[in-house]
């Protein structure tokens, strides 16, 4: 064991109840473990990333799956202990899943995405064996499994925590971290800082014994004390800061690593005049891409050209994208329409977000050559993010997510359906040949029958241009030079028991 590790992060939620909403994802993932998970390795930069075409167990040993892929057989580890001692059995699994369908939340969409429609199709074999029943042989399920929801918790001391009022302990859990991860909560200040001791029974004890993360509001002070020896960790970097530590500070490293976040420029189909894809295809040509990249991002993103996240498998090749800066095709798109002569409109946006709101400024800058004139509306985060996510009222809006799962079924569920499957489907985009592919594609137990219904889906959605597919925004950290092994998930997640001190 070596030194204690300070990150430093903005004041955030302090929830560990990674089935609720507002959890803070650094602390879930140091105190819970998944079953599987990505192998670490080194992109071009040396930066440890997730491999994503495997995947390791963690609490799990093995898994065997059934002839026709209906039924998954998961081994677990043996002897793996919580902090409290108790050791991890079936039984915990099952009373994860159970109540991620109980409470009918994170977890519960994760399952279904998996194609496990209900509690009864999780069943402790024995001890160390968990059997899962699938409505279909999607392939994506195995990779639903290296999320950190449906949270497998201790239970055993969980439901000491338990009443009749509040059957699953959720009261409890919210503060309380009861995992089977590398490092448990010692204290808590919320607002100021938190510290995490490494779990003494993780079957992997972790290099470094003690976390501690301090809470602080101001970008350039988190910078500062980064430089000053006072922080060694950055996890989540603004990009406007990048140019200023580069230029300014010695001994840091700022890594940069391509990600799965994504930007979209949404443009609701029940509202006229987005009801017609001409429309939605010339707001897309119209938008400056590498100028957005250039100046909300100051260099930190990736154009994106797709219909899924950059390296999700199965994606069509880039130049099967159309939708480059393209001002006369705009017109000429928009002269087919009746709104030849322009129009007005609203385009609301998070006012918290720095990037977003210099994106919004850039496209109705740019969309005001077409002679489409937008009132920029920002508005407060949970109030932004409520309407987005659930109630959708707003005509145009800049929304990103990040999908925790690289995979083409994922993607299209996530992205292109209506309901509450379509998480970021912003705009109430319904195209009814493209459903009953992704149907099929849950169905598709054959590699190559899938690649052949996800490409038909992709060319439906360029068709279509639901949306403006804005930037990949890059993941940003900066840590002292005096640590190394710093391992990004695809999720993005940092994987704090990798981390070592140089010596």
């Amino acid at each position: 064991m070596s030194e204690k590790l300070i990150i430093v992060t903005p004041p955030s939620t302090n929830g560990f109840d990674a089935e609720s909403r507002g959890l803070n994802g650094l602390f879930i993932r140091m105190c819970y473990s998944r079953l599987f998970a990505y192998p670490a390795n080194k992109d071009n930069d040396g930066n440890l990333i997730g491999d994503t075409t495997q995947i390791e167990g963690v609490l799990a040993d093995s898994y065997e799956v059934s002839d026709d892929k209906m039924t998954y057989l998961i081994n677990l580890k043996k002897g793996v202990k919580s902090y409290f001692g108790n050791e991890l059995t079936a039984k915990d699994v099952v009373w994860g899943w159970q109540r991620a369908f109980a409470l009918r939340d994170v977890g519960k969409w994760v399952a279904i995405i998996g194609s496990v429609v209900s509690a009864d199709s999780i069943v402790a074999v024995n001890d160390y064996q968990v059997q899962f029943t699938l409505r279909a042989p999607n392939l994506t399920f195995l990779q639903q499994l290296t999320r950190v929801t449906p949270v497998i918790n201790d239970s055993t001391e969980a439901k000491k925590h338990a009443t009749d009022d509040d059957p699953w302990a959720s009261k409890w859990l919210l503060s309380n971290p009861c995992g089977f991860g590398a490092y448990y909560l010692d204290s808590l200040d919320p607002w100021r800082q938190a510290t995490f001791k490494a779990n003494p029974n993780y079957f992997d004890p972790a290099i470094i014994s003690e976390v501690q993360v301090l809470f602080e509001s101001s970008s350039r002070k988190r910078a500062t004390m980064l430089a000053d020896g006072q922080a060694h960790l950055i996890p989540n970097l603004e990009t406007h800061l990048r140019p200023f530590i580069q230029s300014e500070l010695e001994g840091v490293t700022i890594s940069q690593i391509a990600s799965g976040r994504h930007a979209v420029l949404g443009m609701h189909v029940d509202h006229e005049p987005f009801n017609n894809h001409l429309i939605r295809k010339a707001v897309a040509y119209a938008v400056p891409y590498d100028r957005i990249i250039a100046e909300a991002y100051h260099g930190a993103a990736h154009r994106w050209t797709g219909p899924m996240p950059m390296g999700t498998p199965m994606s069509l090749d880039a130049q099967s994208w159309p939708y480059d800066f393209k001002l006369e095709e705009a017109q000429k798109l928009l002269a087919q329409t009746e709104y030849k002569s322009g129009f007005k409109t609203e385009l609301f946006v998070d006012a918290a977000d720095a990037e977003h709101v210099a994106m919004a400024e850039i496209v109705a800058d740019a969309l005001s050559e077409i002679n489409i004139h937008i009132d920029i509306e920002k508005m407060e985060s949970g109030i932004f993010w409520a309407g987005a996510r659930y109630f959708r009222p707003f005509p145009m809006l800049i929304y990103e997510d990040l999908h925790q799962v690289p995979d083409p079924y994922y993607t299209l569920v996530h992205d292109y359906t209506t309901g509450g499957m379509g998480l970021i489907n912003v705009g109430q985009y319904h195209n009814n040949e493209l459903i009953e592919i992704v149907k099929s594609i849950e169905s598709a137990g054959e590699i190559d029958v899938r690649h052949d219904l996800v490409n038909r889906a992709q060319k439906i959605i360029i068709d279509d241009c639901p949306y403006a597919n804005l930037v990949a925004p890059d993941f940003l950290a900066a840590h002292s030079n005096k640590i190394t092994n710093c391992y990004w998930a695809p999720d993005r997640s940092l994987a704090v028991e990798k981390i070592t001190f140089l010596s």
